[in-house]
C-alpha cells in the first residue's frame, strides 16, 4: 500500500512541475502523448495476457484431451461480467459500454 502512496505522489509531483512550467496548450499536447502512451501500452498488455490464456487453453486442450477449456473460459467471462454488473453496478447497466469499462 505504501508504494502506491509513494507512486501517487511521483504522479502528482510529475504533473504540477510541467503544469506551472508549460502554457496550457504545451501541458494539453503533453498530457495527450502520455494519455497516448499509456493507453497503448495497456492494449499491448492486455494482447500478451490474452494471447498467454489462448496458447494455455488450445495446450492443454490438444494435449491432455480437455476440450472442456473451449467451454468453460466463454463461461467464466460471461459470469464475471454478470457479477460486475449485478454486485459493482447494482444492476443498473445503461446504453453504452462506458460502466463495463
Amino acid at each position: 500500500m505504501r508504494i502506491f502512496h509513494r507512486l501517487h505522489a511521483f504522479i502528482i509531483r510529475f504533473v504540477n512541475y510541467f503544469y506551472e512550467r508549460l502554457t496550457a496548450r504545451q501541458f494539453f499536447i503533453l498530457s495527450s502523448v502520455l494519455v497516448g502512451l499509456s493507453a497503448g501500452m495497456a492494449a499491448i498488455i492486455l494482447k500478451l495476457f490474452v494471447h498467454y490464456i489462448s496458447t494455455r487453453v488450445e495446450y492443454y486442450a490438444t494435449n491432455y484431451e480437455e476440450f472442456f477449456l473451449f467451454t468453460l473460459c466463454p463461461l467464466v467471462g460471461i459470469t464475471l461480467t454478470v457479477l460486475y454488473v449485478n454486485y459493482v453496478l447494482k444492476g443498473s447497466l445503461k446504453k453504452g459500454a462506458a460502466e463495463i469499462v
